[in-house]
C-alpha cells in the first residue's frame, strides 16, 4: 500500500485516498494538519479503506468571527464519510468556534465525525493486535451452586 507521511504544519485541508495523499496517511509527533480557512475540515475520507495513522496534531479550522448574529462554526477535525480506521496517539479536535459581536458564538467542531464509519471497542482492538495488556479479571471466578451438587 502507498502512503503519505506528514511531518511539517500542513494548513490546508488533506482529502485521503486523494492524488497528493493516497494509500495510508502517517503524521508523525512533529507533524500537524491545522488549516487556516474558517470552518474547514482538517483532514476528510470519502472513500472506503482509507487508513490515519496520527501522532502529531489534527485540528479543524476555527469558526468566523461575525459582527452580528452566530458565529460561524469550527471545522471537524477528521470526518470519514465512509468506512476506514484512525490510530491515533496524538491529538485530533475541532475547531474553535468563531464569536460575534452581536449575540453567540459558533459552535465548535467536532473531534471525528465518523458519519460512514463503525468504531470497534479499541481496548479489545488493542489487546487482540498485541498493542494493549490483558488486564487481569477484577473478581475471581465464582463456581455455579448447581454444579456443586445438592447438599444432603
Amino acid at each position: 500500500m502507498t502512503g503519505s507521511t506528514i511531518s511539517i504544519n500542513v494548513t490546508n485541508s488533506v482529502t485521503l485516498a486523494s492524488g497528493a495523499y493516497p494509500g495510508q496517511l502517517t503524521i508523525t509527533a512533529g507533524g500537524s494538519v491545522d488549516p487556516t480557512a474558517s470552518g474547514a475540515t482538517a483532514i476528510y475520507g470519502a472513500t472506503a479503506g482509507v487508513y490515519l495513522l496520527n501522532a502529531g496534531s489534527v485540528i479543524g479550522g476555527a469558526g468566523l468571527y461575525v459582527s452580528t448574529g452566530t458565529g460561524v462554526a469550527g471545522g471537524a477535525g477528521v470526518d470519514l464519510a465512509a468506512s476506514g480506521t484512525i490510530t491515533n496517539s496524538g491529538i485530533i479536535d475541532g475547531g474553535a468556534g468563531g464569536n460575534s459581536g452581536g449575540s453567540s458564538g459558533g459552535a465548535g467542531g467536532i473531534g471525528i465525525l465518523l458519519s460512514g464509519t463503525v468504531v470497534d471497542n479499541w481496548y479489545f482492538w488493542s489487546v487482540k493486535h498485541h498493542v494493549a495488556p490483558m488486564y487481569p479479571p477484577a473478581f475471581p471466578a465464582v463456581p455455579d451452586p448447581a454444579s456443586l451438587g445438592a447438599a444432603k
